[in-house]
């Protein structure tokens, strides 16, 4: 069986432990700062991408005008990443580009909601006839 003996070879004084502590403090806090930048960074580029993705999906349902200023928030966002700005910025871009973005895929959704209902009354007569069974766990 093979055992580890550790030696001590040097003790540290209360103040060099003190010291060390308060570093550790330190730098816990910028550690903390970092991190939630880089979250806030990832979090922007993700809805960056989400956002031309559903506007390259939508394509003509969307407004030249809604278009417009949806692209206008997508490249102040862009541009605030770019630049390296505060983390407060940031988020006030995207959340303008959520805004701008929330009100197209809203009326997208509506749309939608509007041409499922007008398909659904065709086909009523073609689902009356199904079988269907009604399952209950026993």
């Amino acid at each position: 069986e093979a055992s580890i003996t550790i030696k001590e070879t040097s003790r540290l004084t209360p103040e060099e432990i003190e010291r060390m502590r308060k570093e550790a403090e330190e730098h816990a806090e910028e550690d903390r700062r970092k991190a939630e930048e880089a979250e806030t960074r990832n979090q922007a580029d993700m809805l960056i991408y989400s956002v031309e993705k559903a506007l390259r999906e939508l394509g003509d349902k969307v407004s030249s005008q809604k278009r417009g200023e949806i692209e206008a928030a997508i490249r102040a966002l862009k541009e605030k990443l770019e630049a390296k700005a505060d983390i407060a910025s940031i988020r006030a871009a995207m959340e303008e580009l959520k805004r701008v973005s929330g009100e197209v895929a809203a009326e997208a959704y509506r749309q939608a909601g509007s041409a499922e209902a007008a398909g659904s009354g065709e086909k009523g007569d073609q689902e009356k006839g199904g079988d269907y069974i009604d399952y209950q766990k026993e």
